[in-house]
């Protein structure tokens, strides 16, 4: 599975890959993104707000406008249909084909 995606955010363009890991609280999925170029942190793209099923997680359109979309148009998430709001903020619930992700390796 390709984990790439074009991503434009404040006017920059970034081709980033995304990488699974979870929330330590509660093992919800989290999905973190580098810029595909430098291996650089981007961004973690994912917000923990409630426990969520197996694949699925929030998005940060609050922080990430575009993110959504940007995901979708490459085939990376699926729809669900769901939201859930936290705080002044309503975030999208998408499903990841969380098996043909690769996970995040922290490095030290």
């Amino acid at each position: 599975m390709n984990n790439k995606f074009t991503y434009t955010f404040l006017g920059n363009q970034y081709v980033l890959e995304i990488y699974k890991t979870s929330y330590i609280n509660n093992g919800n999925l989290a999905i973190s993104a580098v810029i595909s170029e430098t291996q650089e942190s981007f961004d973690i793209l994912t917000v923990n707000v409630d426990d969520l099923p197996y694949g699925m997680a929030c998005l940060d359109t609050n922080n990430l406008p575009g993110i959504y979309e940007a995901l979708m148009e490459a085939g990376l998430i699926y729809e669900t249909g769901f939201t859930i709001k936290s705080g002044f903020n309503t975030y999208p619930v998408a499903l990841f084909n969380v098996d043909e992700l690769p996970e995040l390796e922290v490095q030290n």
